[in-house]
């Protein structure tokens, strides 16, 4: 008797304990996710997938693959919500390459009217743009700053 109320208390144990791990897990970003969000707050600027003379990926760039390869269109969303000018281009990045055409004009319609400006430089050329102009620029271009290398655009 005491052993059949053990054990089913600890089988009961388990699986609240399986519940609780699959709860937190649906409701939390993946570490590496977690990681690229911390390493994004840190950028000043935005930058391509070939900067300056030596034509190497830049921070921003190699952290949208990150952000693609684990995130998902409610997380970038809720990117565009944060007050780095920089963390909302990059929901705008991943947006312009996850969404239809139709999705993304709805975006940008809410978001060109954003006028805080962010540094950005793609290929040897830089400059200041506003959020709203670079998601103008992503509507036109969603690879705006670069594509994945060996990925060829869809069709």
């Amino acid at each position: 008797m005491i052993i059949k109320r053990v054990t089913s208390a600890f089988i009961l144990g388990l699986i609240l304990s399986f519940a609780v791990v699959v709860h937190a897990q649906e409701s939390e970003p993946p570490f590496m996710l977690r990681a690229a969000f911390s390493r994004l707050k840190a950028l000043d600027s935005v930058t391509s997938s070939s900067v300056g003379f030596a034509a190497m990926p830049g921070k921003f760039f190699l952290l949208s693959q990150d952000f693609m390869k684990y995130g998902s269109v409610p997380f970038f969303k809720e990117l565009l919500k944060n007050e780095k000018p920089v963390v909302r281009v990059m929901g705008l990045v991943c947006l312009a390459q996850t969404l239809s055409t139709e999705e993304y004009a709805e975006i940008l319609e809410a978001h060109k009217a954003d006028c805080e400006e962010v540094r950005y430089t793609r290929g040897c050329i830089g400059g200041r743009a506003t959020v709203g102009q670079i998601a103008q620029w992503l509507k036109d271009d969603p690879y705006f700053f670069g594509r994945e290398s060996g990925k060829e655009p869809s069709s």
